[in-house]
């Protein structure tokens, strides 16, 4: 298995991938970084809780009908450092081999 790098990316260009975006901010707080995979097939974002000093992060992967689900949901992260290394890993990890769809969706 190759894995594709991950690199940080603008909001614009996540919202490219994402032109009808849903209020991830409801569960994981302010965007403040986005992420993608080469080919943006797996996207997530970095995110300040707004309730607290706490982090998360949300990454999203594309389905068989090129919509994205919910791959990875996390909060309580204790810093903006280990959110990123912490949606990094995640984001490598939705491309191992036979995973197709979302372990949060189904």
């Amino acid at each position: 298995m190759v894995v594709v790098p991950i690199r940080n990316i603008s909001r614009v260009d996540l919202d490219q991938f994402l032109p009808h975006r849903f209020a991830i901010g409801r569960f994981i707080g302010a965007e403040v970084e986005w992420f993608a995979d080469e080919a943006g097939n797996s996207i997530g974002t970095i995110a300040e809780g707004t309730t607290n000093a706490n982090w998360g992060y949300a990454v999203l992967r594309r389905d068989v009908n090129g919509g994205y689900l919910f791959w990875d949901l996390k909060t309580g992260i204790e810093s903006c450092d280990a959110a990123r290394t912490q949606i990094v890993r995640a984001l490598e990890a939705t491309q191992k081999n036979g995973q197709n769809c979302s372990p949060l969706v189904g």
